[in-house]
């Protein structure tokens, strides 16, 4: 089960105490009950949650996984599609992770701003295949190839992932004020412009409330602003890592006057 400290899949636990719930869980059920470490190939996260609801993975989480597979030999898998390319407002998500170091990471999505691409980055060793191990029918795309190549020097000659980290903790100031304000919002979480907005019947029951949320997403889009949800009850704020904080200010607004109409809705 993934650590979500604000929902922990070990009810009652919160912060610590869930990650080491789910660690334990790992090590000593899974690996003792369900499949021995050594049958292990390799473990695959990302280092935030995605379509799960935007989560961030616990520090404390990633380096006991990262030991786990340098104990029992399996390899570090890192999904990388969302979170890549300046996303978090870093390069890759996984350098929130000091020291924890992939031996496959997996990437898509961003690379090539629309365009079909992914690549699986590898240890060295990794990619010794021999010839014909491996092959595609549409790949070697050079107009895909060369989108992907101008997308990387946009990153960099426009300083997207600085921009990204930027805008992404003044987006995140704003989204705290809001739930400070409002309730049913229950948890605010994420990393540079990848934020989830979690709500909920109440902050004590924090029992989930998909009806608002969907509600919420409607009531944006009447005004002009186009929201995804993320797991069972949450937005995913995912914009453009050329927004400025004027166009913040601008969907903030929006999704506040969205937030009280759908509240008198639901």
């Amino acid at each position: 089960p993934f650590p979500n400290t604000y929902r922990c899949p070990f009810k009652g636990l919160e912060g610590d105490d869930c990650v080491e719930a789910v660690i334990a869980y790992m090590e000593d059920f899974l690996f003792q009950h369900v499949v021995p470490p050594d049958e292990v190939a390799g473990v695959i996260v990302e280092p935030i949650l995605g379509a799960g609801g935007i989560v961030p993975a616990p520090l404390k989480f990633m380096d006991a996984l990262y030991k786990m597979s340098r104990k029992y030999g399996f390899y570090l898998i890192v999904d990388e599609v969302q979170t890549g390319f300046g996303r978090t407002g870093k390069m890759w998500a996984i350098q929130y992770y000091d020291g924890v170091i992939p031996d496959v990471m997996t990437l898509s999505k961003a690379i090539a701003n629309g365009l079909p691409l992914g690549a699986c980055v590898a240890r060295a060793e990794l990619l010794e295949w021999d010839p014909d191990s491996h092959e595609n029918t549409l790949g070697a795309n050079p107009i895909v190839i060369s989108a992907a190549i101008a997308v990387l020097d946009i990153i960099k000659s426009e300083k997207l992932v600085e921009n990204a980290a930027r805008v992404g903790d003044y987006f995140m100031k704003r989204l705290k004020e809001l739930q400070d304000k409002y309730e049913p919002i229950g948890d605010v979480r994420g990393k540079g412009l990848m934020i989830g907005v979690e709500f909920v019947q109440s902050g004590d029951s924090r029992e989930l409330y998909p009806k608002l949320r969907n509600l919420v997403i409607e009531e944006a889009f009447k005004r002009g602003l186009i929201i995804l949800g993320a797991g069972r009850s949450a937005l995913r704020i995912q914009p453009p890592l050329v927004i400025k904080k004027k166009h913040v200010d601008i969907a903030l607004e929006i999704l506040d006057k969205a937030i009280d109409a759908a509240i008198k809705r639901a």
